[in-house]
C-alpha cells in the first residue's frame, strides 16, 4: 500500500502546486479554536454602543411591526389565509398572542409619525422598547409630561 508523502495536504496524491496553494488558503479561512469571534474582544464603549443601537432598533421595530399588523387588519389581509381576525392570523403565522398584537398596534397608533406610519415619531427617538410600552399606559396629559 502506497502512503502519501507528508507534504501533501489531506493525504491526496497528485495535486499540483496551484491546487495545494488554494487548499492552504482554504485551510487558513477555516474557523479554529485559536480564532475568537469578533464579539468576544469588545471593549465597554463598543458594548454600550451595541446595546444602545439595538434598544433603539427594537423601539423602531415595534412601530414597524405595529404598522404591518394594522395593514393586515385594516385591509383584512388575514382573510387570504383563511383567518377571521388579525390576532388569529398573527398567532398562527408569528406565534404572537392577541395581547401582543394589540400592544403593537396601539404603539403604532400612539408613537408613529402621524399616527400611521413605519417611522417612530421624533419625540420618542432614543426610547427603548420597554420605555415605549410603558408610555402606552399613560394618558395624553401624562404622556406630555414624560
Amino acid at each position: 500500500m502506497h502512503r502519501p508523502e507528508h507534504h501533501e495536504p489531506f493525504g491526496f496524491l497528485g495535486i499540483d502546486s496551484q491546487e495545494e496553494e488554494i487548499m492552504n488558503e482554504m485551510r487558513e479561512e477555516l474557523p479554529g479554536p485559536a480564532k475568537k469571534p469578533w464579539y468576544e474582544s469588545l471593549n465597554l464603549e463598543e458594548i454600550d454602543n451595541i446595546i444602545t443601537t439595538k434598544m433603539k432598533e427594537t423601539a423602531e421595530n415595534v412601530i414597524i411591526i405595529g404598522y404591518c399588523l394594522r395593514q393586515i387588519d385594516e385591509n383584512k389581509l388575514y382573510l387570504q389565509e383563511g383567518h377571521n381576525t388579525v390576532a388569529r392570523y398573527a398567532e398562527e403565522k408569528y406565534g404572537m398572542g392577541p395581547a401582543a398584537v394589540s400592544k403593537y398596534i396601539k404603539c403604532n397608533i400612539r408613537f408613529s409619525k402621524n399616527g400611521f406610519s413605519m417611522e417612530l415619531d421624533d419625540r420618542y427617538i432614543g426610547f427603548g422598547k420597554s420605555q415605549i410600552q410603558e408610555l402606552l399606559s399613560l394618558n395624553s396629559e401624562q404622556l406630555e409630561q414624560a
